[in-house]
């Protein structure tokens, strides 16, 4: 089941951040980040996609045979129309893997359209950053990738999908299913990959996770860099921390990259400064 927690001492002088967790996360996995944004004076919303509404979000055309069960649109709808009736100053999205991409993506393509309810005008005038923590993962053709995810995930949510696997392999196919999920990993890497949506990105990676290739991740954001400019992306490269637990190896130099990102949105004026902030220099290349 979906969730959504907003911490109950939001105040219209207070930025909000949403922390949109990974596969298997659960609200207290997220404890340490609403720390670190808590510190800063940020309201916090914490929303998490069950499992099988990511799996969902992974795979062409199985929503459409699923009308009545949850999926990340209906999930980024809920998050709009939260986060729009929330007091706030600004709104930060912190996403986690491809669990919380998804909900970006979705989240995204909703604030794209040229009808907006209410709460959507309000979230698309506010929303000024987005943070990718260990995302987006190409898995494009790599059919371990997800048998790997699930690792990391409690016994009971890794029953939940591959129960919920096998229901739609038994209902499409198994090949048609894979067909499916080809064309929508290559579509959600093209979506992310040329993204025009006025906001600016801010990628947090490690050379070293096993979940989310890195060489795949750093050829995106280079293109980015040199599409979208500089200033518009910046990204931060952990040596060897494991996937999404940048914060347990690294928590002080994560709480500065962070810190050095929302000051950025602070400064949009400012038009200096390169993309890169590697925590190997012992001067950053640039403020982020």
């Amino acid at each position: 089941m979906n969730s959504i927690f907003v911490e109950r001492n939001a105040t219209e002088h207070k930025p909000v951040v949403i922390l949109a967790g990974w596969l298997g996360c659960k609200l207290k996995n997220l404890d340490r980040y609403a720390a670190l944004y808590s510190s800063l004076h940020f309201t916090v919303m914490k929303v998490i996609a069950s499992p099988p509404v990511i799996i969902m979000a992974s795979s062409n055309d199985i929503e459409k045979g699923q009308s009545d069960a949850e999926n990340m649109h209906q999930l980024a709808m809920a998050v709009i129309e939260k986060a729009g009736s929330l007091p706030y100053s600004h709104i930060t999205l912190h996403v986690f893997s491809n669990g919380g991409c998804f909900l970006w993506e979705s989240i995204r393509d909703i604030l794209s359209l040229e009808e907006l309810s209410a709460s959507a005008k309000t979230v698309k005038s506010r929303l000024r950053g987005v943070v990718f923590d260990s995302s987006p993962a190409y898995y494009a053709g790599n059919h371990e990738l997800l048998g790997n995810a699930l690792k990391y995930c409690l016994p009971s949510d890794r029953e939940k999908v591959l129960n919920y696997m096998q229901s739609i392999e038994t209902s499409l196919g198994r090949e048609k299913c894979a067909q499916l999920r080809l064309q929508r990993a290559l579509d959600y890497w093209e979506g992310l990959n040329n993204c025009s949506f006025p906001v600016q990105s801010f990628y947090i990676c490690s050379r070293d996770d096993k979940l989310t290739p890195f060489e795949k991740l750093y050829d995106l954001i280079q293109y980015r860099v040199s599409t979208r400019g500089a200033q518009s992306v910046k990204y931060y490269i952990f040596e060897d921390s494991a996937h999404c637990q940048h914060i347990i190896k690294y928590p002080m130099e994560y709480r500065e990259c962070i810190l050095s990102f929302l000051q950025q949105l602070e400064r949009k004026n400012d038009v200096t400064g390169s993309a890169v902030f590697d925590r190997n220099k012992q001067n950053p290349r640039s403020r982020l």
